[in-house]
Parts: C-alpha cells; structure tokens; sequence
C-alpha cells in the first residue's frame, strides 16, 4: 500500500503513451494519509485517503500526489501513467496492456470485413453511391493500364535503340569488308 511506502523503496512508473515507456525510481518521502475530499462523512462510510509520494527517478525529483493510501498501484495523473510499489502489479499491468493491444490487431480483419460491408449497405441504399464507387473503380483500372501502355511503350523504345545500334554496327562492319 502506498501509505506503507518506505524511504528508498522502488517505485514504478509506467507512461501508457504511443510508445510505452518504464521508469523506475526510489521514494525519497512518503507523506500522511489525509482525506481526499475533507467533507462532512455519511454516516457509516469511509472517506478515501490519500498520499503524496516524493521520488528520485532518473536523477529528478518527482512528486505523485494523491495517490490512494490503501492501494499499492494506481493511475496517476490523467490515466495514462500507471503508478506502484509493487512489481507484480507493474507485470499484471503491463500484461494487461499488451493482451489489449493483441485483441485490437486479432480484431483487423474483422473490422476490415465490416468496411466492405458497409459499403455494400450503402451501394444498396444510395445508388448515387454505387455509382461513384463504380466511376472510381473504373478510373482506377484506367490509370493502371494507361501505367502499362507507358511501361510497354519504354520498352519498346530501348529495344528499339538497341536495334538501331546493332543495324549501325552492321553496317559499317560490311562498309569496312568492301
């Protein structure tokens, strides 16, 4: 738990960013449990109390305030920094993390046939629709074969040139033997 942090004891800190990133510190001050919201308590439930933990991370001095007392991880911040105390927690974490990000790729394919579709429902609905698809599909292939006419036609120019260098070399060998 956090309110049972300890001077030296390592932190953990993990940025839930594009590109994941951990950091490990030492807690160098661990404050007080005091009252999150310090308002008048209901009649039989607890208030939350929190912690300031201060630690050394990287050779900086870095503060996590209002960190639950009674938890030992926690996110911090806006949600994107994961915060603990305890190692396993951090694996659990960032296990979790990658499971997530494993079931978004696994989930490709079955967006992508949605997509497809989608695009069916909407041909069916909008004929105007289906026939846009239809004229850039068209203009697609065009381009494509126009792309090959091009590819074909430099072709037959450097075998061309080739053949014109071969007939000049011809030529002058048999001009030479007269």
């Amino acid at each position: 738990m956090f309110q049972s942090a300890r001077v030296n004891q390592t932190i953990y800190i993990l940025y839930k960013e594009t590109v994941p990133r951990l950091e490990v510190g030492s807690i160098t001050q661990v404050t007080q449990p005091m009252v999150k919201f310090p308002t008048v308590p209901q009649y039989g439930q607890p208030q939350e109390q929190v912690v300031d933990i201060f630690a050394n991370v990287n050779g900086a001095q870095r503060q996590f305030q209002q960190l639950p007392a009674n938890k030992e991880s926690a996110d911090f911040g806006t949600g994107n920094v994961f915060v603990t105390v305890n190692r396993d927690a951090m694996n659990a974490e960032i296990g979790n993390l990658k499971n997530e990000s494993v079931g978004i790729i696994n989930r490709v394919d079955e967006e992508r046939q949605k997509i497809v579709k989608y695009d069916e429902i909407l041909m069916q609905l909008n004929p105007e629709f289906a026939e846009k698809q239809r004229q850039e599909q068209e203009i697609a292939t065009l381009k494509n074969q126009v792309a090959q006419l091009a590819q074909t036609n430099s072709n037959l120019e450097s075998m061309m040139a080739r053949l014109m260098d071969k007939l000049d070399g011809d030529s002058n060998k048999s001009s030479k033997n007269k």
